[in-house]
């Protein structure tokens, strides 16, 4: 890969009616299925592939524009699967091709001109997988992972899909539910992660309300989410200036077709962020009619109630075709008050009681006439409230929220136009509505009571009340988010070439609004005027002004303009080399404006916040090769150069090998470069005092000019000092990430009945981008210009922190897919499926010279994740149960680590799984039904981590036991 110093300044989508991901054998008579029963109603030819799919277990791909306007006479009979499928494209003029022994794909019946001439194959090196390619030449469709449109579904990189069906038994009601199942995937972001540790101090910033996930360890910011194969535009709010996320709130399940996951750096595919794997969601794109459907959920305990609806319009006249799309959902808030586990109080657990003495109407901490500290309750204390000693105490994690108050509202418009039987134009508009309200504990302060305060017991001295300020209620965080996007674009056919271009105009737009927040300065004004009484009470007046209203605003935007094509480069003796090339070019604004507060130095915590503007030109060209390098050998090259106006340049290359050693065994491997560059608001960051704070410094840096006299500076060679902390761009500019990602793994189908995948991944990213660590560069400041800042004495008064490239990670394991079809007789059909994830390796190195930090097994780190399925069908019923595990883990920061977990406290969360069950009924033309159970058995989050509330936000289910009943109707 060829770098440079940064410094300031697809594919068009098939529908899948599919149940499983798809084996890699071709389809022999012998392994037809058994024949069972078939209730598939006359319809739209769609519909009632869609409705064959789902009853056979089979996966059929086409083109939605291939189906349009087709009509189906539908089947009623017992039968095999593929008399079925030939019934139901009878007087269609398609026939359906096997591609390998559970999926088809669709192609107009011959005399068409096939894609690709039939080639000349030598007598000696004919197969029977060759004689069977020559004489059908199977429709193209486009896989994540790759620009070339192929007629195999498995590539060199493996590739994960989550169906439609999957999706609808599951009863999950998000898209970031159903992604936090899958083993490789894990919650980056969600607005709920302050209930992790409900007691730390409120971080106010970052990018409220949204929700995002990430692969393999590595976070969002190296994980590509797409919808359609595009990018989507980032989230408003950013990460306080270490760059932006895209949100997941905005995208109903029920517009979802399917989503398909890439375990694999794609980097020379997709571009910069791919480093850890990419995320594809596929939305629907063709319906012929009108359908509604209505959801209703609620915890057994009757609390945490969801309503939902969602309706669909399609319709086509001649060559023009029109989809409409809208949802609703409601989901009401959870707080910890709802639950009795959800506490600080952890001395059942042998974890201690960390509920907060800065409680209503507090503790008095002083000093007796002896020279010991002593606490006592401020009188008025509730009972409930007070502790063995009666002390009064307050729970933090009975105000904050566990599960956000959600309102979204959606629209989906599509239209297309059939310019020929080679040629299409389109044209898409979504808009999302995301309404979010959450809640932590009030804040809270130490005041200081002057001698002779009433009731205190140090009449004659001064003394410190621990108190929060209940009063002013619960600080309340609303975020309201507007997203939109257009899409217009068109696909042609030039000889056997497939051409595209698109345009997309996306926008996203969130206001923050924070309730509860204290202004210092007016506080202690309040207090000393004595407008503000402890423990009340105070008139709505005083509470409103020394508890301003935060109002935070953010706005990014995404132009994006991309062509691409793909089709024969040149005839090869085991087939033809295919192409696949493309170009982009994208520009991208963001602008995020802090409250006028949270940039002023009148704060309780945390950073001055400043407001953030960058915008940024981008463009990249790509090209892929698939080379059939023998009948059973094909290599495919990819290369992408990325250039951007402000940032740089980068290359990216990828290599992948398919052999196909056996009819029954295909084996795949892979080797990419990725990068990530740095954000714009890396490397825009205005130069702000941030806060101060006491160091030690070496004392040749000295001297200092706010010096702090300590015996133990002196004993250890330096000097405390009081120094200003300053943030800052990186004088020097900063580098890409950069990352080398490896697979190798294989597919094993004996026959159509079991499946079986397992990949090897190594990923390794380097020169990670974070903030510069003070006692590091401390130590050799010379590195890091304009680290030390003097007064003109030449004192030395503060640090200049920044951006720097200096980390390091590599992540390394083992994916595993298997699918196994057993008991059919009867009319029924037994399927079960495992995908599991096993880590091996996830270390950590800060700077060069330090040792790696070994982080798996540790803090939120277990090596083993799972998810087990098992599917039983019996027209019109189906019935689903998926168990999802994840395992134990130690509450220790990394391998070596003594510090984070008393020695005799549990320093080990146990592994644990959950159990969802579904059943659904399609037994009508018009109605179909479905009832779930998630958490089946009510499990409890267990999460022995000292600072927290016995819940880890990334793994555990805060609601408990969970149903769900649905309804739909098919006008």
């Amino acid at each position: 890969m060829t770098r440079r110093r940064f410094r300031t300044g697809h594919g068009k989508g098939l529908l899948l009616a599919a149940l499983c991901a798809a084996p890699v054998v071709p389809l022999r008579a012998e392994n037809v299925p058994a024949a069972i029963e078939y209730r598939i109603e006359p319809g739209p030819l769609g519909d009632a592939l869609t409705a064959f799919a789902r009853q056979s277990g089979l996966q059929i791909l086409f083109d939605a524009a291939l189906v349009s306007g087709r009509r189906s006479s539908g089947v009623a009979a017992r039968t095999p699967a593929r008399e079925t499928l030939a019934a139901l494209l009878n007087g269609s003029g398609l026939i359906a091709e096997p591609v390998n022994a559970n999926t088809y794909v669709l192609k107009p019946r011959p005399a068409a001109k096939p894609l690709l001439p039939p080639r000349q194959v030598p007598p000696r090196a004919r197969t029977a997988e060759t004689t069977a390619a020559a004489a059908t030449a199977l429709t193209p469709v486009q896989v994540t992972g790759s620009h070339i449109r192929r007629a195999e579904w498995e590539g060199a990189s493996p590739v994960s899909v989550i169906t439609r069906e999957e999706i609808e038994r599951s009863g999950l009601r998000s898209l970031i539910d159903v992604l936090r199942t899958q083993p490789a995937i894990e919650v980056a972001m969600r607005p709920e992660v302050m209930a992790a540790s409900p007691a730390a101090n409120y971080a106010y910033g970052g990018a409220a309300g949204a929700s995002t996930v990430g692969m393999r360890g590595l976070g969002a910011r190296a994980t590509l989410v797409l919808v359609d194969g595009r990018r989507l535009a980032p989230y408003g709010l950013t990460l306080g200036g270490a760059g932006q996320v895209v949100d997941l709130n905005a995208i109903p399940l029920s517009l979802i077709e399917r989503v398909e996951i890439l375990r694999d750096g794609a980097s020379a595919i997709y571009g910069a962020d791919a480093i850890g794997g990419v995320i594809n969601i596929i939305l629907r794109r063709s319906f012929d009619g009108a359908q509604a459907s209505v959801d209703y959920g609620v915890s057994s305990r009757g609390d945490a109630q969801r309503r939902g609806a969602s309706a669909t319009l399609g319709a086509g006249q001649g060559p023009v075709r029109v989809l409409l799309h809208a949802d609703w959902s409601e989901r009401e808030p959870l707080t910890g008050a709802g639950r009795d586990w959800y506490t600080l109080d952890r001395r059942g657990q042998g974890l201690g009681d960390s509920r907060s003495l800065y409680s209503f109407p507090g503790n008095y901490l002083y000093v007796d006439s002896k020279g010991e500290a002593g606490l006592a309750p401020v009188p008025g204390c509730a009972p409930r409230l007070q502790d063995e000693d009666g002390l009064c105490r307050l729970d933090e994690a009975k105000y904050t929220t566990i599960q956000t108050g959600q309102n979204v509202r959606s629209l989906f418009l599509r239209a297309s136009r059939e310019l020929d039987a080679a040629a299409e134009l389109h044209a898409e508009m979504r808009l999302a509505k995301v309404d979010q309200h959450q809640e932590a504990a009030p804040f809270a302060l130490g005041l200081l009571l002057p001698p002779g305060t009433d009731g205190s017991p140090r009449p004659d001295a001064t003394v410190l009340v621990l108190y929060s300020f209940a009063d002013v209620g619960p600080i309340r965080e609303t975020t309201e988010s507007l997203s939109h996007a257009l899409d217009l674009g068109g696909k042609w056919r030039w000889g056997d070439w497939q051409w595209n271009a698109d345009l997309s105009l996306q926008g996203n737009g969130v206001s923050d609004r924070i309730e509860g927040f204290l202004k210092p300065s007016e506080v202690l004004r309040l207090f000393d005027e004595g407008r503000y009484r402890l423990g009340g009470p105070n008139a709505a007046d005083a509470l409103a002004q020394l508890s301003p209203t935060l109002r935070r605003k953010g706005r990014s935007t995404l132009t994006e303009f991309v062509v691409s094509a793909s089709g024969p480069l040149w005839e090869m003796p085991a087939g033809a080399a295919m192409l696949g090339l493309g170009a982009e070019a994208r520009h991208t604004q963001v602008k995020d404006v802090p409250d006028p507060l949270l940039q002023s130095d009148d704060r309780l915590f945390g950073e001055r916040s400043y407001v953030q503007r960058a915008s940024s030109n981008s463009a990249a060209a790509y090209a892929e090769l698939e080379l059939p390098l023998s009948p059973r050998l094909s290599g495919e090259l990819a290369w992408r150069f990325d250039r951007s106006q402000q940032v740089g340049s980068a290359v990216s290359p990828k290599l992948g090998l398919r052999w196909r050693a056996a009819e029954s065994l295909l084996l795949r491997a892979t080797a990419a470069e990725g990068y990530r560059p740095p954000s714009l608001l890396d490397l825009n960051r205005p130069t702000v005092l941030s806060e101060q704070r006491e160091l030690q410094v070496p004392a040749e840096l000295g001297p200092c000019a706010e010096v702090i006299d300590t015996p133990f500076a002196l004993e250890s060679n330096s000097i405390e000092c009081r120094l200003r902390i300053f943030s800052g761009s990186n004088p020097r500019g900063l580098e890409a990430e950069t990352s080398r990602s490896h697979t190798l793994g294989f597919v094993y189908t004996p026959n159509e009945d079991f499946s079986l995948g397992v990949d090897l991944y190594d990923i390794r990213r380097q020169q990670e981008i974070s903030v510069l660590p003070l006692e590091y560069a401390l130590q050799q400041p010379e590195q890091f210009p304009g680290f030390l800042q003097h007064d003109k004495e030449g004192r030395l008064i503060g640090l200049r922190r920044y951006p720097v490239n200096l980390g390091r990670t590599q992540t390394r394991g083992v994916d595993l897919a298997s699918q196994y079809r057993f008991l059919q007789s009867g009319g029924a059909d037994w399927i079960a499926r495992l995908d599991a994830t096993y880590a091996d390796r996830r270390e950590a190195q800060t700077r060069d010279d330090a040792a790696p930090i070994h982080l798996l097994g540790y803090d939120s780190n277990p090596r083993l994740r799972a998810r087990l399925g098992l599917d039983f069908s019996r027209a019109p019923w189906t019935a689903t149960a998926n168990v999802t595990y994840i395992g134990a883990y130690r509450n220790t920061k990394f391998a070596g680590d003594t510090l984070s977990c008393a020695q005799d406290a549990p320093c080990r969360t146990p592994g644990f799984a959950t159990l969802d069950l579904g059943l659904r009924y399609e037994g009508s033309a018009h109605w179909n039904a479905a009832f779930n159970v998630l958490n089946a058995l009510d499990r409890k989050p267990v999460y022995n981590n000292a600072d927290s509330a016995n819940y880890n936000v990334l793994f555990d289910d805060p609601v408990g036991r969970y149903y769900s009943l649905s309804l739909g109707y098919r006008f």
